[in-house]
């Protein structure tokens, strides 16, 4: 891990700049200090962060928080509660060309999802994996409203984020599929998925 930071004092405006630097932290080990718990579990996985952050405040402008940089999350294994496989990622790069954070205007250069690995599964009731997920996710959006004050259409609408993606790639996904409700059961695998758009 490395934290550098520099600042421009003499400028008309005064600029703080951080750089950060992170090598391959371990998620599974901080996720049981994250203030909410996730309707899921996570089983591995790597966070690596090479970015650039920017603080600028001028006498004439609003502040800008500004940051750039490349975030690389690697073998990911998100798992449901009774263990059984959720999603799976082994490398997903994004570069950031400029995010402005106080602005809202969030502009990425390049996505890249290479295997990417989907499970979706129906008991013999007729249950997906997925209600369980749904259901304390709903729940947990249930109590937050009932802590978060009502917002106006205005302050909604003036809350909306920008997002732009200059380049999106997702390399060979798959997504497994079982269900067990017709009699005998059914599986099947479709692979070798590949999107790019630009």
């Amino acid at each position: 891990f490395n934290f550098a930071g520099k600042v421009k004092p003499l400028s008309k405006s005064l600029e703080t700049a951080v750089k950060i630097d992170l090598k391959q932290l371990d998620l599974p080990r901080y996720a049981a200090y994250a203030p909410h718990k996730p309707p899921f579990n996570l089983a591995s996985g790597t966070l690596t962060v090479d970015s650039e952050i920017n603080y600028k405040v001028s006498a004439d402008k609003k502040p800008e928080l500004s940051i750039k940089g490349a975030v690389r999350l690697d073998n990911i294994a998100l798992n449901l509660k009774d263990g059984r496989p959720l999603v799976k990622i082994p490398s997903l790069q994004i570069n950031a060309s400029r995010l402005d954070v106080f602005a809202k205007k969030f502009a990425l250069e390049s996505i890249l999802l290479e295997g990417l690995e989907v499970f979706a599964s129906r008991d013999k009731k007729g249950q997906w994996m997925y209600s369980s997920l749904l259901t304390e996710a709903g729940k947990a959006h249930s109590d937050k409203s009932e802590k978060t004050p009502a917002t106006t259409p205005a302050s909604s609408a003036k809350n909306t984020a920008t997002v732009s993606v200059a380049s999106f790639r997702l390399n060979n996904a798959s997504v497994h599929f079982n269900d067990a409700l017709p009699a005998g059961g059914f599986k099947a695998t479709v692979s070798e998925i590949d999107i790019t758009a630009s």
